[in-house]
């Protein structure tokens, strides 16, 4: 049975900057979870980090860095997670012991809400997530 994923933002950002380790990987896997049907929950703090560290790298151009916004929001297996008050609201049920910084834990506490294996490169967010949620890197998917 397929699974969704929550990616977070060092595999958005190492697909994107060439010279980030892990870049081909992720790349890789970007593509194959393109051609997948796997639905992706995407937190809107994902979406801005990604921007942020791309704006910062002062390789693009503020049409590119649209488009870069753009393309999450249209991913075809995508669906945007606003930090709306719905997802607030939620936060009482975060699991007691989840101590985790603001970013890592909406990206860790969204994934372990919709129940989804989460994907990143940060061996940290690995470690101290994989006592809430499936932990994976995109290298376990292209060996599969």
């Amino acid at each position: 049975m397929l699974k969704s994923y929550v990616i977070d933002s060092s595999v958005y950002v190492s697909a994107f900057l060439p010279d980030e380790l892990k870049h081909d990987e992720s790349r890789r896997f970007m593509k194959m979870l393109h051609d997948s049907p796997i639905e992706v929950y995407l937190p809107a703090l994902v979406v801005a980090e990604v921007f942020n560290v791309l704006m910062r790298s002062r390789k693009y151009k503020a049409d590119f860095l649209q488009d870069v916004v753009r393309q999450f929001i249209d991913q075809a297996h995508a669906r945007l997670i606003p930090l709306d008050s719905t997802w607030l609201l939620s936060l009482p049920r975060v699991p007691k012991g989840m101590r985790l910084k603001t970013s890592d834990l909406t990206v860790v506490f969204t994934a372990w809400l919709t129940k989804s294996v989460l994907v990143t490169w940060d061996g940290k967010m690995k470690k101290q997530a994989a006592k809430y949620v499936d932990v994976r890197t995109p290298e376990y998917f292209l060996r599969a």
